[in-house]
């Protein structure tokens, strides 16, 4: 379906609340015009959500835990 390609490439790309918001207001201003291929964005949004929250729980540990890994090598290699 030539739908469901262009829509899950337009849309595997966004992974934040920003890109989540742009893709609901996306699919609400044009909502009719994608007839029956709705499921596609629903299911791309839902994607986006799990993408969304994934990213909110554990980027930061990532983030964290890459800091410190870090600070420990450098203060070894200034040693």
């Amino acid at each position: 379906m030539l739908w469901n390609s262009i829509i899950t490439s337009a849309t595997t790309v966004f992974k934040t609340q920003e890109g989540l918001d742009m893709v609901s207001e996306l699919y609400l201003e044009r909502q009719t015009e994608f007839g029956n291929a709705d499921f596609v964005i629903e299911k791309a949004l839902k994607n986006i959500k799990e993408e969304t929250k994934w990213s909110n729980e554990n980027l930061p540990v990532i983030e964290k835990w890459l800091d410190n890994y870090l600070k420990e090598n450098q203060a070894k290699i200034d040693e």
